[in-house]
């Protein structure tokens, strides 16, 4: 599906807005012998977003997560060495 220019988000269309939330999870399973990691949650909302007398919600999700590798900890798109 194309759209019109017009129709594609601007970076002055992301105005934050009021709320937002975090969390993390902590996975402690002893049975499975792994240890502990910790996940991370982030939602950022934006105002509504208008096109055509039509407003469309806008927000961003982030979650980090984290996994124990033999060579090190690997987060999404980052590889850290020990």
């Amino acid at each position: 599906m194309e759209t019109d220019d017009e129709d594609k988000l601007r970076i002055d269309d992301f105005v934050p807005a009021a709320g937002g939330e975090w969390y993390g999870l902590l996975y402690d399973k002893p049975a499975l012998q792994l240890p502990p990691h910790l996940t991370w949650s982030f939602n950022f909302p934006f105002e509504d977003v208008s096109r055509d007398d039509e407003d469309s919600a806008l927000s961003l999700r982030l979650a980090v997560l984290r996994a124990r590798r033999h060579c090190g900890e690997r987060r999404v798109g980052i590889l850290d060495r020990a």
